[in-house]
């Protein structure tokens, strides 16, 4: 016997005979289908006999109800096939799926061979939507430390699995809830090859019942999170004993997992308990158990524990009973590294916390007015009809805004964009930021943004999303990153770390025009935006200006020496990486280079400037490598001024650092593994016009021979010519000339 279906059953009579007939629609003549009856009480054991008829492959097999871990783990010990494949009795195969699943692990040799499933009810089918967003489908070979997307799939249905795999694992009899992820997890760890077939296998049925998932939630949240807590137990003790991975590598996939663990059930399971009061005060007592379960590497490495934890719950606090507060308490204890974004956060919650009753009260009814006026719930709404009524109004013909979804003050393209504006043209500009807060204040960014003849973003700009502009009304996208390196948005949707096209379209589809810094990169934009060639204009971007204006490079270079004397005879490496991977992975993200291994002389220091989104830094013990991400005297652009050599990887700053005809080296330790993320737009050769190091070694010898490095004045200009030869000094004046016309 070649493969085992095993298809646990308990009162399954409505949906049990739609099952058994996509089971028989497998022509596979070497299979077996086990029914497992877990001692049902309806006429499914009846319907199975009449719909199963003499076909051969069945068996039904009838035991006592234990539940369905116990049942699938029967299955598991009888079955005689070298693969093992899960099917729910109330889901089914979609055709020819068995086959193509078995064919693939075949040719390939893996160890799980999964494909697509898709949700459905009595009308309608659709997308896994989580799946969809993280490319859990592209085909490809896999494994659960490169690819932690395959932690969206999180229980056993549409892999196959060899046996062998297989049977090392049992599904937990002792629990309810989350009992599928052992196995997932186990398998996980152990598969040496997981590969993925883009093709549909598995349809998973949404019943349509009386009762919501919520209120059930809620009625059993004590016995779900206690079930967690033993699921992440088994999952601790079988990833300590694995030896498929090194223990840097383990942390890394326990921080993949237990960010997803958190996200989809830990918290929001907790939230339900927050809202019963008899399971409150128990509810917050178990989370904290289950984060005091976690190593404390693993803890460090998750950015979910503040921010669904502490920023996201404080919303909640007006339902917290005072005499809860103490187990509020334990929760704070169990916080690490606390960026300096959330330290108003844990302030507000010790508040809380600490004060008397009738301040609690008042905090309980202002957190209660606030709640009403986030996102998705009615300050939304009512932002929404705000900008549908206004927007017919005229606009504003000389109001320009612009406009980001994040922090201002942080955004120095942005603000070089509302500077040149201010300075050189007589528009009314205004900025608009923070949408994250409540409906007060969002009341009057939502009116602005509905009566503005022109809106400038620079960046996915959210608030937009499911708002339809005015006809009248202009979008100009002017892209924070300059040239094309790193595919993104329509270009990088197969990739990795990528969006789903729905998320792409509803970000990118009203915009009317484009900046691009040449006409070469204009073609990509037009692509990656999925927008015709006649929205690119190809003026530019105004912040290269400055790159431009001699007497600014001499002011900051002076200004620098006063400030640091001590560097003013040294030579200047600037050190300036991008992220890495996800959210969690790009705040904490670790240098690539081990500056131990490297030998800087003795007359150079290197400035490490790290990307925007990484919050937690390499801490550095050697004098000559001084850390200026979090300075605020100068910006990235002063920074490729001072510099007289700058190292990067797969930063878009190569493009505006082109422009100052001075050597860079690119490092590419972790190239092939970079591709696989996101992908490139042109082979990784056309973007160097300088040296490249692929390890300390290399980058040593690089930055103790000078004349390695030596700028190839030809490559340059080429490189120049390709990507920024709109970036002539001149944009910010053609960027206003834009806005004119437009405005007229």
């Amino acid at each position: 016997m070649d493969l085992s279906v095993i298809v646990p059953i308990y009162n399954v009579e409505d949906y049990i005979g739609k099952t058994i007939k996509s089971l028989k629609k497998q022509k596979d003549e070497s299979v077996e289908f086990l029914l497992i009856n877990d001692g049902s009480t309806d006429n499914t054991a009846t319907i199975i006999k009449s719909e199963v008829g003499n076909d051969s492959r069945f068996k039904l097999i009838t035991t006592e109800n234990k539940g369905v871990s116990a049942a699938r783990n029967l299955g598991v010990e009888v079955s005689s096939g070298d693969y093992i494949i899960f099917l729910d009795a109330d889901d089914y195969f979609y055709d020819g799926a068995l086959s193509k699943l078995y064919i693939e692990a075949i040719n390939t040799g893996a160890d799980i061979t999964y494909g697509r499933m898709k949700r459905f009810n009595s009308s309608k089918i659709w997308d896994v939507k989580g799946h969809v967003e993280a490319n859990l489908y592209e085909a490809g070979v896999k494994n659960i430390l490169e690819n932690p997307e395959l932690f969206r799939s999180i229980g056993p249905g549409a892999k196959l699995y060899k046996k062998e795999l297989i049977e090392q694992i049992f599904f937990p009899e002792e629990i309810k809830f989350g009992e599928d992820q052992v196995v997932t997890f186990y398998t996980y760890i152990k598969a040496e090859k997981i590969v993925c077939i883009d093709e549909l296998i598995y349809m998973y049925r949404v019943r349509e019942t009386n009762d919501s998932s919520t209120q059930t939630i809620k009625a059993n949240c004590i016995n779900y999170l206690s079930d967690l807590i033993v699921v992440t137990k088994l999952n601790l003790k079988n990833i300590e004993v694995c030896k498929s991975y090194k223990d840097d590598e383990k942390i890394k996939i326990l921080i993949n997992y237990f960010e997803r663990l958190l996200q989809f059930e830990m918290y929001p399971i907790l939230k339900s308990g927050l809202k019963n009061k008899k399971a409150q005060n128990e509810s917050i007592l178990l989370v904290n158990t289950w984060i005091n379960l976690l190593p404390q590497e693993v803890k460090n490495g998750m950015t979910g524990i503040t921010k669904y934890l502490l920023a996201d719950m404080n919303k909640y606090l007006f339902m917290v009973r005072k005499k809860n507060s103490k187990s509020l308490e334990k929760l704070n204890d169990s916080f690490n590294n606390i960026s300096d974004y959330y330290q108003s956060e844990l302030l507000y919650r010790k508040k809380f916390i600490n004060h008397n009753n009738i301040f609690t009260l008042f905090m309980k009814l202002k957190l209660l007015i606030e709640f009403l006026g986030k996102k998705y719930t009615i300050g939304n709404k009512l932002s929404s009809v705000i900008f549908f009524l206004t927007k017919v109004l005229p606009k504003k013909k000389k109001t320009v805004v612009v406009a980001t979804s994040k922090d201002f003050s942080a955004n120095e393209n942005l603000k070089y964009i509302y500077e040149t504006i201010c300075l050189n043209t007589n528009l009314d500009v205004r900025v608009l930021d923070n949408f994250n807060e409540g409906f007060y204040e969002n009341r009057k960014k939502y009116y602005l943004l509905s009566r503005a003849k022109v809106i400038v973003v620079d960046d996915y700009f959210y608030p937009l999303y499911r708002k339809k502009i005015s006809r009248s009304q202009y979008y100009v996208q002017l892209w924070h990153a300059a040239g094309a390196y790193k595919k993104f948005a329509y270009s990088a949707i197969s990739a990795r770390q990528s969006n789903s096209l729905e998320f792409e379209k509803k970000a990118h589809q009203q915009y009317t025009h484009i900046v691009a810094s040449s006409e070469d990169v204009g073609e990509i934009y037009a692509q990656a935006f999925n927008h015709p060639k006649e929205k690119i204009k190809t003026i530019g971007f105004p912040r290269t200006d400055i790159l431009y204006n001699f007497e600014y490079r001499k002011f900051i270079k002076d200004r620098f020496s006063k400030l640091y004397p001590e560097l003013s005879d040294k030579k200047i490496i600037l050190y300036a990486p991008t992220f890495r991977g996800g959210e969690t992975e790009r705040v904490n993200f670790k240098s690539k280079i081990d500056w131990e291994k490297v030998k800087i002389p003795i007359d150079t220091i290197v400035l490490v400037k790290y990307h925007p989104l990484i919050k937690k830094t390499s801490q550095y013990d050697n004098e000559q490598i001084v850390d200026v991400s979090l300075q605020n005297e100068f910006t990235i652009l002063d920074f490729l001024i001072i510099s007289d050599v700058m190292i990067t990887d797969y930063s878009s700053v190569i493009f505006d650092y082109s422009l100052l005809n001075k050597p860079q080296i690119m490092y590419l330790s972790d190239i092939d593994d970079y591709v696989k993320e996101r992908g490139f737009y042109y082979p990784i050769e056309t973007y160097s016009y300088g040296a490249i190091a692929y390890n300390e070694i290399e980058l040593s010898e690089l930055i103790n021979n000078t004349a390695a490095i030596k700028v190839k004045t030809d490559e340059q200009k080429e490189f120049v010519r390709k990507f920024m030869s709109s970036c002539d000094g001149k944009s910010s004046e053609k960027f206003n000339q834009l806005l004119i016309d437009l405005i007229r």
